[in-house]
Parts: structure tokens; sequence; C-alpha cells
């Protein structure tokens, strides 16, 4: 089949406005996560991480806060941090960003960046270890 040339410009139109479009989709995803903040002493890292991990079905599991508990102790200080993880709750993925800064007091900030749909449930996990120790 041959295409006129005025249907051959509306497909390479039509495909670039798409692509524009999933462009932009794509980068409002990332902007529209929402994050949970935190500071703690290192040696707690393993208890929140743990306690986040159980909020999913899958993508965040024991073996992978095991992975970046052992990345954490040799992280070094002032040298921020970022793991990324698509994590499954209900039938649906997530994205789940972990950002980490230690300071020289061993303090570290630990960040959670997720859709706003689980990061409840991320906010609950976090809050139920720190207030409870």
């Amino acid at each position: 089949m041959i295409l006129d040339l005025k249907t051959r410009n509306w497909w390479r139109s039509a495909s670039i406005v798409l692509l524009v479009a999933l462009s932009w989709a794509a980068a409002a995803a990332t902007d529209e996560l929402t994050r949970i903040t935190s500071s703690f002493e290192y040696k707690y890292a393993s208890p929140v991480l743990t306690r986040v991990s159980r909020q999913f079905s899958g993508g965040f599991a024991r073996a992978d806060v095991e992975r970046l508990v052992k990345e954490l102790q040799t992280l070094p200080a002032d040298q921020p941090q970022t793991w990324e993880f698509q994590v499954r709750y209900k039938g649906q993925t997530y994205p789940l960003q972990i950002h980490v800064l230690l300071d020289d007091l061993g303090t570290l900030d630990m960040d959670f960046s997720t859709s706003p749909e689980i990061a409840p449930r991320v906010r609950n996990a976090v809050d139920s270890y720190i207030n409870g120790r």
C-alpha cells in the first residue's frame, strides 16, 4: 500500500506528538512521587528497612534489605546514594526509591520516594519502628 504525502506527514506528526506526550508522562510520573523523610542511627537501618519491605508482596525483599544494609556499612559520609526498586502491592507495581545520606556522626538521613497510593504504608512502617523503639 502506498501512502500519499499528506497521509505520511500526518502519521509522522502524530508519531512525534505521541513520543513527546509519552516523554512528558514519564517525567510527570517521577515528579509525582511522595517523599517520606526520616533520620536515625545506622543501627536502626535494618529493622526500618525490614518493616518497609514487609509492606509489599515483592520487589523489595529480605535479600534486598540485607544487601542494602551491607552497602550502607561502606557508605562514605556526605555522599548520597540512591537505590531503586519496583515493588508489588495488591497486584500493582510501584516505584520505590531509597535515598540515603550518612553524616559525620553516623546518622542516616533515609528518605523513601514512592507513589502516593502506597506512601502512607511506607510512612507508617518507618514511624511504627522509630516511634516504638
